[in-house]
């Protein structure tokens, strides 16, 4: 499997710079949740200090992001158990610490030669879900779920663009948490979806799932399937000749001024890509989360990386790719407030609601 190596040569030059201790495999390859848009996920362990815990890379078209932690804070967060897990609902990005848990729960350890990830991992695989543990988060979910909602409906108010903001910390995530947690589930971000309609159907509810998409505001898409399919077909066939002309070039796309151009626009490419596969896989959900990095997206960075890599694009080429980003943005525009306002007073009622 072509990721699967490339997971490994990744790895591999870790392990040969001697700056890491461990490194484990997660995200959709240790799941086995994978779609062709797949990229790959890796938590990175160092007995250094660590200053910038990210280290996105590019190999063979494929954006790794990898979490560089410090081998003390991993020991301090087992031994902190289990306030270190409740403690994560308070971090400001509460879906990062959320993938974090579940991500060490399905993580696949690569290099450990001590065993200290491998027994993190089955420490923090045993305990994910034990009962302290999800119901001392569960309040905690749900009083964060409610800030941010008060406080996006207060940012929609004053400019509706401001929705992208709330990427890493959206409301409906921080719900749809709280029914995961309770079914003791670990699951792929993009595919929340099915596993709430799952959900849904398990606990009488038909109707679960439909609230979720009308409080993100992507249930509309479910009859503009084609539709929408169609504009991030043709974006992503302007899109990816033009990354491949980047990733081509003298070093790749990289500078030293801005180390995560290339990472970043080699994300956006798998982002697009992956919109097919949500509409063939009813993931709905995912859609939204599609519309929050095109909106953070600066549509002129590839352009501007070609040039750098002595490759300007003519005016034209620019001026379609600017206009695919646009009609993208605006094919999965989320419609009034209201109306999602509503499915999330109802949730958050739901979920007030649940016992055990």
């Amino acid at each position: 499997m072509r990721l699967r190596r490339i997971a490994e040569a990744e790895a591999a030059v870790l392990v040969a710079s001697g700056e890491v201790s461990a490194v484990g495999l997660t995200g959709s390859l240790s799941t086995g949740r994978l779609w062709p848009s797949s990229d790959l996920d890796m938590l990175i362990t160092t007995e250094k200090p660590v200053e910038n815990r990210f280290r996105w890379t590019v190999r063979e078209g494929v954006v790794n992001h990898g979490c560089l932690v410090n081998w003390a804070s991993v020991e301090a967060f087992r031994d902190r158990y289990p306030e270190s897990f409740v403690d994560l609902t308070a971090d400001e990005y509460a879906m990062d610490s959320v993938w974090a848990l579940d991500g060490m729960v399905a993580m696949e350890v690569m290099h450990d030669p001590t065993g200290r990830l491998g027994a993190v991992k089955d420490f923090v695989a045993q305990r994910r879900f034990d009962p302290e543990v999800v119901r001392m988060r569960r309040p905690l979910l749900l009083a964060r779920a409610r800030k941010e909602l008060t406080a996006l409906g207060t940012a929609l108010a004053g400019n509706p663009a401001d929705e992208a903001r709330w990427h890493y910390r959206k409301p409906v995530d921080l719900l749809a948490v709280v029914w995961l947690e309770k079914a003791g589930l670990v699951v792929s971000h993009k595919e929340i979806d099915p596993n709430l309609g799952d959900i849904g159907a398990a606990t009488g509810n038909q109707g679960f799932r439909d609230l979720f998409r009308r409080a993100e505001g992507v249930a509309h898409l479910a009859v503009k399937r084609e539709e929408t399919a169609g504009v991030f077909d043709a974006y992503l066939r302007l899109y990816s000749p033009a990354l491949a002309a980047v990733l081509e070039s003298p070093g790749g796309g990289r500078f030293a001024d801005d180390p995560y151009a290339a990472a970043n626009c080699v994300y956006l490419r798998h982002t697009i890509w992956s919109v097919r596969y949500a509409l063939e896989r009813d993931c709905l959900l995912h859609l939204g989360c599609v519309r929050d990095v095109l909106a953070e997206d600066d549509p002129s960075l590839l352009p501007r990386l070609l040039a750098r890599c002595g490759r300007p694009m003519d005016d034209a080429a620019a001026s379609a790719l600017s206009s695919a980003h646009r009609r993208a943005l605006e094919t999965l525009a989320p419609g009034p407030w209201e109306p999602r306002a509503a499915a999330f007073e109802e949730l958050l009622e739901l979920g007030a609601g649940l016992a055990g």
